[in-house]
């Protein structure tokens, strides 16, 4: 095939979803408050970008001795900060680092969109569209845009009244605490799905073990972004130890047909004796 008539390649954009209240979040000013806090916050932003075509994970390569020392040459910064920034952001439940020292981080797995190339030329290509349309309805007399206006109204109101919210999912009543002196409030529906997905764990027992655990470790609690992660782990530790769950089954009882059976059988072939008083 001819250079000039291959395909072009299809390339893959990926992008970050950050609210305008991202820097509002209480990690991100308990960060800040760190003596390198503002440091941070880059290279924590910068980690985030690292993982984003990788779903969130950053993959230690064996290039250098540690995970911190690759980020600190990726990133063109002083090692002890590299070093400073990944214990905070362990410590707070923003990332986990596994046994192979990859590193994956959860809001960035949330935050992470993308499209393939072909797919931004069609939104833009109807974004270019809607903009003419816009522009060939201005060109219309005074009377006709007053009746698009009013048309339009009628559609949106129409739409809004058409998608009632969708109702929260009722909550159990097990509320674990959490480090900000809230509580989470576990839903039922999680409840559930967990029950499905750990079929040996007693969940309700477990969750209640856990706000026991967190009244008793005010140190450890957990974030609201962190705690389904740290319930998820519990209950898998609990049910790769064989579960909490009582499976014996009761021992089906015999009728008493069922248990002179046998005897009756065995007293049917004897013969009385003569002296027995009974005859």
């Amino acid at each position: 095939m001819d250079e000039n008539t291959e395909k072009e390649t299809p390339r893959k954009l990926f992008w970050l979803m950050l609210k305008n209240t991202y820097f509002n979040q209480l990690e991100q000013k308990k960060m800040k408050r760190q003596p390198n806090g503002k440091d941070m916050q880059v290279i924590y932003l910068r980690m985030m970008l690292l993982s984003i075509d990788k779903a969130g994970y950053i993959y230690y390569q064996g290039v250098c001795e540690s995970l911190e020392e690759e980020l600190a040459l990726e990133f063109d910064e002083d090692i002890n900060l590299i070093k400073e920034t990944i214990k905070f952001l362990s410590e707070n439940d923003m990332i986990t680092i596994g046994d192979d020292m990859e590193c994956y981080i959860p809001e960035a797995a949330h935050l992470i969109k993308s499209e393939c190339n072909s797919a931004e030329r069609v939104r833009r290509h109807r974004e270019k569209k809607k903009a003419l349309q816009c522009n060939t309805d201005v060109t219309k007399s005074n009377g006709n845009i007053k009746l698009n206006i009013n048309k339009k109204k009628d559609k949106d109101i129409n739409t809004i009244s058409s998608e009632p919210e969708a109702a929260p999912s009722p909550q159990s009543g097990i509320c674990i605490p959490l480090n900000d002196n809230s509580v989470c409030d576990v839903p039922l529906d999680k409840i559930a799905l967990w029950k499905e997905t750990y079929p040996a764990v007693d969940v309700e027992q477990e969750l209640r073990k856990m706000v026991a655990w967190s009244h008793s470790n005010p140190t450890k609690r957990k974030t609201r972004r962190g705690v389904d992660r740290f319930i998820n782990s519990w209950l898998a530790r609990e049910q790769d130890r064989g579960g909490s769950r009582t499976t014996k089954q009761q021992e089906p009882t015999q009728t008493d047909e069922e248990f002179y059976a046998p005897y009756q059988e065995m007293y049917k072939n004897l013969k009385p004796s003569p002296d027995d008083p009974f005859q």
